[in-house]
């Protein structure tokens, strides 16, 4: 009996410098993010024709400070696939980037430029334990600027909601 064709499959090979704490992909699968034990937040481009540099993909930047060993790092894109959240478990450290500021300068002046993410960095303690966040319904029209909700406080014993203002684009 022949065996039955599945779907055709289509790889992407990429290079990671550890095993990976958490990974995102994005609602329209044009980006994948991972986030590692040293606090980069590494993001790999899966819409363009790849480029020997996008082997190691794009390090964002860095949450918390792993000064007292492994951090736990927890990435999630948001819902509507415009933004990134990370943050750590251990140390201070919360970031959020706007991925539609990425796909434009990666567009406009190449990957070497993507280091310049738009990006709403925190070092609040009390937004340890990042685990994850949605897009409201509604934008704040009176700020100009897109809401999303954030749930923090994972392994502290108290869980937190906490509502981010992203400035609106216009």
């Amino acid at each position: 009996m022949p065996k039955e064709a599945g779907p055709p499959v289509s790889k992407r090979c990429f290079s990671l410098e550890h095993q990976p704490q958490s990974v995102s992909i994005a609602p329209d699968g044009k980006c994948v993010v991972a986030g590692f034990a040293s606090g980069v937040v590494r993001l790999f481009d899966l819409t363009s024709t790849p480029q020997p540099e996008d082997r190691w993909g794009c390090a964002l930047g860095v949450v918390g400070n792993n000064a007292h060993g492994t951090l736990r790092v927890h990435v999630e894109i948001s819902d509507d696939g415009k933004m990134l959240f990370a943050g750590a478990r251990t140390g201070k450290g919360f970031r959020a980037w706007d991925l539609a500021h990425f796909h434009l300068l990666r567009e406009t002046r190449g990957f070497a430029s993507a280091t310049r993410v738009r990006s709403y960095p925190s070092s609040d303690a009390r937004l340890r334990g990042f685990c994850s966040a949605a897009r409201l319904a509604q934008d704040d029209a009176d700020s100009g600027a897109a809401s999303y909700r954030l749930l923090c406080g994972v392994g502290y014993g108290a869980m937190s909601v906490w509502d981010l203002l992203v400035p609106l684009d216009g």
